[in-house]
């Protein structure tokens, strides 16, 4: 997800790293510019044996130490966009805004276009359809199809700080993707009650049932354990 290119925009932005390139960083060595890998250039991938054996591995200032020394590629910083502004054409239909009636909206994970599952199995633009007409057997008092679940869960919270951070660097020209913004700002400023509302009549869960801006507003519990529904 753009989140995860954070890195890149600090060393283009920041440390005036070329475009087309990051930072990385392997255990115990210095930091350096990579290039960042596109469908027009993509990398060879190595085989398992060529890659080098290393006790812990570090990005973002993290650090993971292994039982034992493993194999370790390169951190892949990127992903496909997940968030898109309307209209939005899909499948040959343009839809002029989300079914909340928001511009900026999700787009979808585990995209039917980008290799992932279909609408009908509760993945891709599940904002762009009302609640009643989300796949009925991904909805039930404690789930929601899986791309609004990791909506809720497990990206729209996650990209708060990235947003914050990449504003705050002036950065957003070399973001060069204004629905992520649009879509942040909807999401901190968005009064989502009328709409969870909706998602209880469908048959979906009562997610009114937490305040406005707590993390567990968007969960369900099953059990001991916090369940985001996408199962």
């Amino acid at each position: 997800m753009r989140g995860r290119m954070l890195l890149a925009v600090l060393a283009a932005v920041v440390l005036g790293v070329p475009a087309g390139a990051a930072l990385a960083q392997t255990a115990g060595g210095p930091v350096k510019p990579v290039v960042i890998c596109t469908k027009e250039n993509v990398p060879r991938t190595p085989k398992l044996e060529e890659l080098p054996l290393q006790e812990n591995v570090t990005q973002y200032g993290i650090t993971w130490t292994f039982e034992k020394p493993a194999r370790v590629g390169q951190f892949i910083n990127g992903e496909d966009d997940q968030t898109g502004l309307c209209p939005f054409e899909y499948k040959g239909k343009t839809y002029e805004k989300c079914w909340t009636g928001a511009k900026a909206f999700f787009v979808g994970h585990s995209r039917e276009e980008a290799g992932g599952g279909s609408l009908t199995d509760g993945w891709g633009p599940v904002e762009l359809f009302h609640p009643s007409q989300w796949p009925k057997a991904k909805l039930s008092p404690s789930r929601v199809p899986a791309s609004e679940a990791y909506r809720r869960a497990n990206t729209s919270a996650a990209w708060v700080a990235s947003a914050l951070s990449a504003r705050i660097l002036h950065a957003e020209k070399t973001w060069n993707h204004d629905a992520f913004f649009a879509y942040v700002d909807r999401w901190m400023t968005e009064d989502d009650t009328p709409f969870n509302e909706e998602i209880k009549k469908a048959g979906g869960p009562d997610y009114n049932r937490e305040g406005p801006r707590r993390f567990s507003r968007h969960l369900r519990k099953r059990g001991s354990r916090a369940d985001h529904g996408s199962r």
